[in-house]
């Protein structure tokens, strides 16, 4: 950013505390805000389809993804604000916003999220956050101070698997060099984003999904999610989950792992299984509502 930029953005930050403090006036809530984050091939996609499908939710599938990449490499948190998220602005896909827009992807996900808005109420309106990047969501948590994060995380092996297929499959789309070994970064970045929403924002802000568990054959999990964004269970939800659920299940029986001895020793010897261990225990004490462990930084910031 150049030293104009820098200085006018720290005269609006000190205009903002001026009226705050002063004048008593208070931006406007963004607790209606929720952010799904993770690795890609971690259950995001699924996840996001089934809060979706709660009458009062509207989800974006990367609905900003240019945008947010665009801020990080620019460094500049002024790209993003609230009324990206209104009605309007949500349903008005500009080249800058996205690769993933109708009519060639998602458009009868954004046609339910049309309908949703015209009949209301809706509650809460998000996004599907990726890649997983510290910098993103730690901005996103600064700008909207009052939003929610719903973070999702998967086995290492299952991840790293789901990368290296896509990308020795030549009638797939997926980027040949992103296998593994780029499997695997992403999901050490996923660790390290959740690593920093649970040591940064206010626990009743972030909600941890563990992503076999909320796949499994038990409601439990979906309560507890959507008792987090303080709703009430709507029962195309939980229809939702329960076919997903049975879906994820049947691939998971179904698939057979093509990872090599030695690409699994690779990621053996990198599992961070200590972070793991933890952040089942946060994932836990989500789904079943009890206390949940001390943060533990694993990385130094």
């Amino acid at each position: 950013m150049t030293p104009l930029g820098s200085s006018l953005r720290a005269r609006s930050k000190t205009v903002r505390r001026f009226e705050r403090r002063i004048l008593g006036r208070r931006p406007p809530s963004s607790a209606h805000l929720c952010f799904v984050v993770g690795c890609e091939r971690s259950g995001t996609s699924p996840l996001v389809r089934v809060l979706h499908s709660h009458r009062e939710i509207v989800m974006g599938l990367e609905r900003y993804a240019s945008l947010y990449n665009d801020m990080r490499v620019r460094r500049d948190p002024t790209l993003i604000d609230l009324d990206l998220f209104s009605p309007e602005r949500f349903l008005d896909f500009r080249p800058e916003d996205t690769h993933r827009a109708p009519p060639d992807f998602g458009a009868r996900h954004y046609e339910v999220a049309r309908n949703r808005f015209e009949s209301g109420p809706v509650a809460r309106i998000g996004d599907k956050v990726l890649p997983p990047n510290v910098w993103i969501v730690r901005t996103l948590a600064s700008k909207f101070p009052e939003s929610s994060f719903v973070f999702i995380y998967r086995d290492q092996l299952k991840v790293c698997d789901s990368w290296q297929r896509r990308a020795g499959d030549p009638d797939d789309a997926w980027v040949a060099g992103n296998d593994f070994r780029s499997g695997h970064e992403h999901w050490v970045d996923g660790l390290d984003v959740v690593d920093w929403l649970e040591g940064s924002i206010e626990p009743e802000r972030l909600f941890v999904i563990r992503c076999e568990w909320f796949f499994a054959d038990d409601p439990t999990y979906l309560e507890a999610l959507v008792g987090f964004l303080g709703l009430d269970m709507d029962p195309s939800m939980a229809a939702n989950h329960s076919e997903r659920s049975a879906e994820f299940r049947r691939r998971e029986a179904a698939t057979v792992s093509r990872l090599t001895a030695e690409q699994r020793a690779f990621l053996h010897e990198r599992a961070h299984i200590d972070r793991v261990t933890h952040l089942d225990a946060v994932a836990a004490a989500c789904r079943d509502g009890s206390p949940r462990p001390a943060p533990a930084r694993f990385v130094e910031r």
